[in-house]
């Protein structure tokens, strides 16, 4: 892992198995990312994009199908630091009037 870098992901991919156990789905295809120490870094995308299934790998709570991910803090093993740490906002609130 580059110094300076909490999260680097370099041609992650996830598949899983349709709900009949027949075909794969991507979720993920080849994501290289970095997030850097100290900078907010976000994830944007439509529904089905993979964001959330990305967060549950750094999380430790999925592993990748393909590729390297490399998590700097002891997420894996405390998920109430993970929690405390990455935090989501639905599409639906980025419309919202306040």
């Amino acid at each position: 892992m580059a110094d300076g870098y909490v999260v680097e992901a370099a041609g992650v991919t996830k598949r899983f198995r349709d709900s009949r156990g027949g075909a794969l789905l991507t979720a993920v295809d080849c994501l290289d990312i970095r997030a850097a120490r100290g900078k907010m870094t976000a994830l944007i995308g439509p529904d089905g994009a993979g964001k959330t299934t990305f967060l549950r790998m750094v999380c430790g709570l999925m592993f990748p199908t393909e590729g390297i991910l490399s998590v700097a803090f002891l997420w894996r093993t405390n998920l109430q630091m993970c929690r405390g740490v990455l935090d989501t906002c639905p599409r639906s609130l980025g419309s919202m009037r306040i």
